[in-house]
């Protein structure tokens, strides 16, 4: 994780002035008037007005709910949505509109014909998360603004939001701060108590949750993302697949290219699967630079040290048959499976960079 920054509360003031000066930077050098952002009543979208507004960016807030489920999801003990929206628009008199998307997403969803209807539910909640972002773009043309995004790096890693829909935006000042530090940030800012203290939830249905639907708490996920685990070997497992099958949100659009497919052979043996994978991640890296596409790699199960071996040389093996040249890693000769893989792409004429 590529992350060389932590807000706490020692230095909050200083991050929240250095991404403010960004922000502002961004605006200015596009030749843009402002920003427009989303006002769901959640805590990143309050802390991301109150960057711009303290900024001196001007900043207007569409709230957008559909019918009256922000109304409608209050509790005993939190407010709805449209009470902490409400509290910090006038808290901060916040230039704003609302605009009702239940006709549009209502129109569009019976279009859909759906096969499988389990995945109604979520489908609808998707169109509702595009049809929010494609008006945001509709205001944010007309007034000659930036859409400014408020998903934070905890959702972005395990791809915790919709594509083309909330993941859509010009500029993103909360992209590399874990959730904590999103929280530090809405009390140095002075974002409403009942904003704080709401459980997060996407508002993408009545009584969702994030941590709910996740399967484990942002605490757990922050300390996988800061330190590279929950302290919950199955919660790792479960990170490290969401984080897997979000790669296609995360990356930019793949584009056919002439380029020559690598793959990786990797020596295991005496190392942790953490000094494993940031070993890969470099590689990985440095051959992208040089126009190479790095072919996927499923790693084995680090819990039985017997099938290591086996289990990594079946998918080698398998990927041989797709690829145009291969890298071997430094102490190759010394690993069983490393020296089978060599031999492979020799029998089968596979290109070896660093021979």
């Amino acid at each position: 994780m590529n992350k060389n920054f932590v807000i706490t509360e020692e230095n909050v003031s200083v991050y929240a002035s250095k991404i403010g000066v960004w922000i502002k930077s961004q605006v200015d050098s596009a030749g843009r008037k402002g920003v427009v952002l989303g006002m769901s009543g959640g805590v990143d979208c309050s802390v991301v007005a109150r960057l711009c507004q303290t900024a001196g960016v001007e900043t207007h807030l569409v709230v957008m709910p559909y019918g009256t489920m922000m109304d409608a999801d209050r509790s005993d003990c939190y407010a709805s949505s449209t009470c902490c929206a409400s509290a910090l628009i006038t808290k901060f008199k916040f230039s704003h509109h609302i605009f009702n998307i239940r006709e549009a997403v209502d129109w569009i969803n019976p279009l859909l014909n759906l096969i499988d209807t389990r995945l109604e539910k979520l489908v609808k909640a998707n169109t509702m998360a595009r049809i929010r972002m494609t008006y945001l773009y509709q205001c944010a043309q007309t007034l000659h603004y930036f859409v400014v995004g408020t998903g934070n790096l905890s959702e972005r890693f395990t791809g915790y939001c919709t594509k083309w829909g909330d993941a859509a935006c010009d500029i993103n000042p909360l992209g590399n701060l874990t959730k904590r530090e999103v929280y530090i940030l809405a009390r140095h800012l002075e974002v409403p108590e009942s904003i704080i203290n709401r459980p997060p939830s996407a508002g993408l249905w009545a009584g969702q949750t994030d941590e709910g639907e996740m399967g484990f708490t942002y605490d757990e996920l922050d300390n996988f993302i800061l330190t590279g685990t929950s302290g919950s070997e199955a919660d790792d497992a479960l990170i490290r697949e969401r984080n897997r099958i979000a790669q296609h949100k995360l990356n930019p659009i793949p584009i056919f290219a002439d380029r020559k497919r690598v793959m990786i052979c990797q020596p295991m043996q005496g190392k942790t699967e953490q000094q494993v994978r940031e070993e890969r991640e470099r590689l990985v890296s440095e051959l992208t630079g040089k126009g190479y596409d790095v072919v996927d790699t499923v790693f084995p199960d680090f819990t039985n040290q017997g099938n290591i071996p086996l289990k990594y040389l079946a998918k080698s093996l398998e990927y041989m048959s797709s690829v145009d040249c291969a890298w071997f890693m430094s102490g190759w000769q010394s690993a069983r499976g490393c020296k089978l893989e060599h031999q492979a792409c020799i029998d089968y004429n596979i290109e070896i960079l660093n021979d």
